[in-house]
């Protein structure tokens, strides 16, 4: 907050506090039915009315200001659909590499029978959910509340190495699991 505004909003509170004062004041000559002092009071208590809303509009213009300030800062604009292409194209061969890398660590026997999914398939097999989908759904929702954490605003991970992209990563793979379940894709 600049300064300019640290004294506008100053002002504002002063300005408040004013006119609650003003008003009592009114009310005082109301109940004493003076009618010269009733008529001051009445003007003053419209006066500073007057300036209490241009004050609040002003108020109000700059926390909209800060606020699209914060966000242009949390949320740039400017993607273009080349950039972005070019990046979803790095996520998803990065995500593809990543399974023909550790896809085989995870259920080397089962892999060696055609099931590459087979680790999936687990919690489905012992009850703990309706379908294989459903299961990897679970570790995907792990995934995007994981991102959720990562994304927020001037945390810091407690895993320094976690880094949002390796996450994404992991949701792309995850998501072609439960679309492989789910549609019954064989080889």
């Amino acid at each position: 907050m600049s300064e300019e505004q640290a004294r506008s909003k100053a002002d504002l509170i002063q300005l408040v506090s004013d006119y609650g004062a003003t008003m009592s004041w009114y009310g005082h000559a109301l109940a004493a039915g003076g009618v010269g002092s009733r008529a001051y009071w009445k003007h003053a208590a419209e006066v500073k009315e007057r300036r209490l809303k241009e004050s609040i509009r002003q108020m109000t213009e700059y926390v909209s200001q800060e606020k699209d300030e914060q966000l242009d800062v949390l949320f740039p604009t400017g993607h273009t659909l080349e950039a972005v292409t070019e990046l979803h194209k790095s996520l998803c061969a990065e995500a593809l590499s990543l399974v023909e890398k550790k896809g085989a660590d995870y259920n080397r026997s089962e892999q060696q029978n055609g099931d590459t999914l087979a680790n999936l398939k687990m919690s489905a097999k012992l009850g703990l959910v309706e379908t294989p989908a459903h299961g990897v759904l679970v570790r995907l929702l792990d995934k995007l509340m994981r991102l959720k954490s990562l994304c927020k605003p001037g945390e810091k991970p407690a895993n320094v190495d976690e880094k949002v992209r390796d996450t994404v990563v992991d949701v792309i793979n995850y998501a072609v699991y439960v679309y492989a379940l789910s549609e019954g894709v064989s080889a």
